[in-house]
């Protein structure tokens, strides 16, 4: 058996910076300049970090409870598979899934796909048919 499920809720959008000596600061990017980046944090606090103390920072972003995020813009990858046996084991069923995307924005998205699915089928003791099946898709995303 093969399925899947994907959910997601409107959060609004955040900014992570991560400070060379460490700190984590998350929150709303209030302004930025060749010099300095205004942040707004969660706890309502401003503040002003140097743009030479910034080792990294991801934008277009919603962020989780225990720091888990997910980018609302940019390219987007994905792979699955599954494997299903019969219960004397003579028979299987096997699948691969490769999809490549971009987000536009943080409700639609776009992606391309391909899916190889091989089914094994005994026909008797020394013949076996195989099947397979190699479906290259579409794929389009709204989040309400």
């Amino acid at each position: 058996m093969f399925e899947g499920l994907n959910a997601q809720s409107t959060t609004p959008e955040k900014t992570i910076i991560n400070h060379k000596e460490g700190s984590v600061f998350i929150g709303q990017v209030l302004s930025e300049n060749s010099i300095q980046t205004i942040l707004l944090l969660s706890t309502g606090d401003t503040i002003h970090i140097p743009n030479s103390k910034i080792k990294k920072i991801r934008e277009h972003i919603i962020v989780y409870n225990g720091g888990k995020f997910h980018f609302t813009q940019g390219f987007f990858f994905g792979y699955s598979s599954g494997f299903g046996l019969s219960n004397n084991l003579s028979s299987s069923s096997s699948q691969v899934e490769f999809l490549a995307g971009y987000r536009v924005n943080e409700k639609i998205s776009f992606a391309a796909g391909v899916n190889s699915s091989n089914h094994f089928i005994p026909i008797d003791d020394f013949t076996f048919e195989s099947v397979r099946y190699l479906p290259i898709y579409a794929h389009c995303r709204y989040y309400p």
